[in-house]
């Protein structure tokens, strides 16, 4: 079977199998793009413990279901949170800290929800949650 070239002229730059089979011949721009033989398009690659480290097991530890007795005593106090994963219970003992006047926790939400602050910044306190503090209608 021959080529017809004026047919291959046509289709310049259009999705055909020709252009498919050698994307650089038909599309210069694509072939300066490449990355040399042997070369790798991530150099540093994936960082160390991006997948088993700290981040990311905090990541899965939030992304679990809550305790189900955690989740009984905020319900038994009328609070309904919009899902029953940790982020969810953690983000609501925050909030309600920061709503009584823990700088630490008006510290943690700003950090998590603002453009990051100066350096320069320096709040001190503790930050104590007790279980009991659930049974005991402190949230």
């Amino acid at each position: 079977m021959s080529k017809d070239t004026s047919k291959n002229k046509q289709n310049k730059g259009v999705n055909t199998p020709e252009t498919r089979k050698t994307p650089g011949k038909e599309h210069p721009e694509f072939e300066a793009s490449k990355w040399a033989p042997g070369q790798s398009g991530n150099p540093k690659g994936r960082p160390v413990g991006a997948k088993t480290g700290l981040r990311a097991r905090l990541g899965q530890m939030l992304d679990k279901m809550a305790e189900p007795d955690i989740l009984k005593v905020l319900e038994a106090k009328g609070i309904n949170l919009a899902s029953n994963d940790n982020a969810a219970v953690i983000a609501h003992v925050v909030g309600r800290e920061a709503i009584k006047g823990n700088m630490q926790a008006v510290k943690i939400i700003a950090d998590q929800t603002e453009q990051p602050h100066p350096r320069d910044l320096n709040l001190s306190g503790d930050v104590t949650i007790v279980m009991d503090d659930l049974d005991q209608g402190t949230l």
